[in-house]
């Protein structure tokens, strides 16, 4: 999966969801925003998109829950539990599943 990662490590995680279709790419406003409020940005393509591989169970289409489940897996490699969430336009809705599967790390959500 491919994780762009900006911001000092010990910032509190912010995960940003893009449009669809699109890949995680620098977004340098949100980035300097983002580290004026002591934020780390975080973001990834979703599986097939950039530099990410499609799912191995060869789905075309994913359910957005399973964007919450691809969060979960890139904070865990990060050791990171809480976080907020953004998602602008088609990551809107994964921004919302994050908000809604995981309550216990997921502290805030906008879209």
């Amino acid at each position: 999966m491919e994780v762009l990662d900006a911001g000092p490590a010990d910032a509190f995680p912010l995960v940003y969801h893009h449009g669809t279709p699109q890949g995680a790419v620098p977004f340098p406003t949100l980035e300097r925003a983002a580290a004026a409020q002591g934020l780390r940005v975080i973001s990834y393509s979703r599986p097939g998109y950039g530099g990410s591989t499609p799912r191995p169970d060869g789905a075309t289409t994913a359910q957005v829950a399973d964007d919450a489940t691809d969060t979960v897996t890139v904070l865990d490699h990060f050791g990171i539990d809480e976080f907020l969430t953004i998602g602008w336009s088609g990551g809107g809705p994964r921004a919302l599943a994050c908000a809604a599967l995981l309550p216990g790390r997921c502290l805030a959500a906008a879209c």
